[in-house]
């Protein structure tokens, strides 16, 4: 089930990143921008068991103030734009003493389908429990740069090393992985859960925004949406 995305490191089960790190760039030299190692502070209390209700308090407080999301320990929304911007500036850079190492970054945008419903019918709590467990499948499936947005919207930032040749088949073809082994045999409970998903790929000497890609790869994730749910209906 599990294998290797190119671009996204190897996926094995039980593959579970270091408590003090959340991800890191396969393949592409992690340059000091991208740092996402935990402070002192947060990595104490973690080492220390955190299981009193202040250090709780502590740890959730600790995380947001470094953009970490609390529910889910990925990246926080309020990191996407920095990063990316970090990543777009690094993909063109050209300078006298070396180049950049990255030859495209791939944006993929998730949304969980029908979260209102599982919430509605299910409880807050469940809901939350189905959001921990489609982050700890992410974590699984890739070790690239994932946030949470808002909700249940998720967000994968994949830089691509620039050894890669980057057709828009290839492109295709590790989406198509990715979406398969994120949504392969996914439940909570007796409850299936899947994400509609939908990608944008942005090649060396392409210019665009963070705001772009985003909007791009949110307009195909809720396409995707669409198509599934017609998918859904015509088995019915």
């Amino acid at each position: 089930m599990f294998g290797r995305l190119p671009g996204g490191g190897k996926i094995e089960k039980g593959n579970q990143l270091p408590d003090d790190e959340f991800s890191v760039l396969q393949g592409v030299p992690s340059p000091d921008f991208l740092d996402l190692t935990l402070d002192h502070g947060l990595r104490e209390v973690l080492r220390e068991g955190g299981k009193s209700r202040a250090d709780q308090a502590t740890i959730k407080g600790l995380k947001e103030k470094q953009g970490i999301d609390s529910l889910t320990g990925l990246l926080a929304e309020g990191e996407v734009e920095s990063r990316l911007d970090k990543l777009i500036t690094e993909l063109n850079f050209v300078g006298e003493q070396r180049r950049s190492t990255l030859g495209a970054i791939m944006v993929v945008y998730l949304d969980l389908n029908d979260f209102k419903q599982i919430n509605d019918q299910r409880g807050h709590a469940f809901g939350d429990q189905a959001l921990v467990i489609f982050a700890n499948r992410l974590r699984l499936v890739t070790r690239d740069l994932i946030f949470r947005l808002h909700g249940d919207e998720f967000l994968i930032l994949m830089p691509i090393a620039n050894d890669r040749t980057i057709s828009d088949e290839v492109s295709k073809g590790i989406f198509k992985r990715l979406q398969a082994e994120i949504n392969d045999n996914l439940s909570v409970e007796d409850l299936p859960i899947s994400a509609a998903m939908g990608y944008i790929v942005l090649k060396k000497g392409e210019r665009k925004s963070a705001k772009d890609l985003l909007h791009e790869a949110d307009q195909k994730m809720y396409e995707n949406k669409r198509e599934m749910k017609l998918g859904s209906n015509g088995r019915s």
